[in-house]
Order: C-alpha cells, then structure tokens, then sequence
C-alpha cells in the first residue's frame, strides 16, 4: 500500500525516567503513528521496556519543576502543622464495644484544574505499546472523537485508614507493631504522572504547583512502627492506630471521576473511520491512592458507666 502522502510530524517524546527526545514521524492515511513514533524511539535508543509510560506532545516538555513548583514545596506547610479543617475527622468510639469502620470519611482539600493525557493504543495486532497524549496539545492536524471532557479537574482527598484497635485496662504498658505501606504502587505512579504530562520524578512537584499543598510520592514499601501505650490504673481505653491516606480522582467538570474512550484521528478522516485513519483511545484510571507517613495515635477512655 502506498502512503497518500509524505508529510512529516514532528513529536517531543518524554519518558517515565525523565529523559526527553525530539522525532519525526510520517503522517500520512495508512501511517500508524503510534508504531513510527516507537520505531523512532528505539532508534534514539530507548528500550522495549522505556517505550511503556511515554508521552508524545506537539510542544516541548518543560519536566524540570519550574521554580514556582519549587518554591511551592517550600512554601506550603507540612501537614503535621497545617490546620484541622484540612484533616478528615478521626472515628472515635462511645462504647467498649464500638466497631470502628476501616476508614473515615474522605475530607475534599481542594479541585483544581488540570491538563491531562489520553493513552492512545496502535492498530498491530499484538502490539501493547502505547502512548499518552496531552489533550491541550494533541499532533497538528489531529483531534479526539468524541471530544474530551472539557475542563478537567484534580480533586485532592484525605481520610484515615485503621490499622487495629484495642482494648485496654490499667494498670499495664502495651506495645503493638503493626507492618503497614507508605508510597504509591510503581505502577500507579508510572500511570499518574504519564495522564498529567510528567515524569516520575516531576510528579510530586506537579501535584504541589496544582493542588497548593505539599505532596510527596514515594516508592510504595513495607514499614512496621511499633507503638507503646501507657493505661493508668483504674482505667479502661480503646486504642486506635490511623493512617492518613491522599486520594487524587481525574473528574470533569461536575466533579465524576472522567471514564472516557473514542479515537484519535486527522480531522481530515473524522468521518470515515477506515482502520488507519483511527487510534483507539482511553481514560480509565481516574483514582489514585497514596498512604502517607502521618500517623494519628487515639487513645479514648472509656467511663464505668459505658460498661456493662
């Protein structure tokens, strides 16, 4: 078959690892440009496996934390001294017999607008490879079918999660361990900062410019604090151990998490939808979890007459 043309599109390229390429790929009615922009990145010496996570843009990246993300993971304070009013409230118990729930209710800190990118997927049979595409600079020439929702937001949650009660009589010191997470998923924070335009490394900074509040992703992995609580004598208490966790739902604008799917194509072939005039697209994943190191020690006692 032979192309209808012999145009050339140029793409900037940005991967997971932060490293950033400029390529040239053909555009042309049976031309896939998701499998000539792979080929170009291979040649510029990417891996099978860098090729995952990739964003093609139609105008450079600028994934070093500008000085205002900078500045904002300096300025915005620590949640340990912030206020109450940004903290979900923690469950307390009335009774001994109480069944605490395994979380609070979500506590929405701020919604904020946010760019973001579509996963675009090639036509080869058996090729997985694909690729994110900023909505607000898509390929020239291309466009999304259907339209994409249109502003899309950030909305930014916190509720606390329990690791474990127990009831307790004084007089006695008891110690707990309890092995619980900090982090998010590698690959939740591969796909998050590849449907906000960055790279992994850039992520935390992006997420502190947009939501004006500091925000630290890590590598998700396995922690055990131990606790010890002192109980008076004469004393009955509940002790709770809670973990704050950070939500990051991609909604539109009423604030619903965005589920959407439909095709990038030229604008030139929107109506005839043969097999390489369209590329399958997706937005699926819309919540993103990520289990902090902030703690919450509750120690409720419990009144004689709360006993039977």
């Amino acid at each position: 078959m032979t192309q209808d043309t012999t145009d050339k599109l140029r793409l900037f390229a940005l991967a997971a690892n932060g490293k950033s390429y400029s390529i040239e790929v053909p555009v042309g009615s049976d031309v896939d440009i998701i499998e000539e922009s792979n080929t170009a990145l291979l040649q510029q010496g990417l891996t099978d496996d860098e090729l995952d996570n990739v964003i093609l843009s139609a105008t450079e990246f600028d994934d070093v934390p500008a000085a205002a993300a900078q500045a904002a993971l300096l300025a915005v304070p620590a949640v340990e001294t912030e206020e109450q009013s940004k903290l979900p409230t923690v469950p307390k118990p009335t009774t001994m017999y109480d069944a605490l729930p395994e979380k609070s209710e979500e506590k929405l800190v701020s919604t904020n607008d946010v760019v973001v990118c579509v996963y675009v997927r090639n036509n080869l049979l058996g090729k997985k490879r694909g690729k994110y595409f900023p909505v607000d600079s898509l390929p020239k020439g291309f466009c999304l079918d259907p339209e994409f929702p249109d502003p899309s937001k950030i909305l930014y949650k916190r509720y606390w999660i329990n690791l474990g009660s127990e009831i307790m009589n004084g007089p006695q010191t008891f110690e707990r361990s309890i092995t619980t997470t900090h982090g998010m998923s590698k690959t939740k924070t591969k796909t998050l900062s590849a449907k906000l335009g960055v790279s992994v490394k850039g992520l935390s900074a992006e997420l502190t410019a947009t939501t004006s509040e500091q925000i630290t992703i890590t590598e998700e992995t396995s922690v055990t604090r131990t606790n010890t609580v002192p109980v008076e004598a004469g004393k009955i208490v509940v002790y709770t151990l809670w973990q704050l966790v950070e939500k990051f739902v991609l909604a539109d604008n009423d604030g619903k998490p965005i589920n959407w799917s439909g095709y990038l194509t030229q604008k030139k072939y929107l109506k005839k939808k043969k097999p390489f005039h369209i590329l399958p697209a997706e937005f699926k994943d819309n919540v993103f979890t990520n289990n902090t190191t902030r703690y919450w020690s509750d120690k409720v006692e419990i009144k004689p007459t709360d006993v039977e």
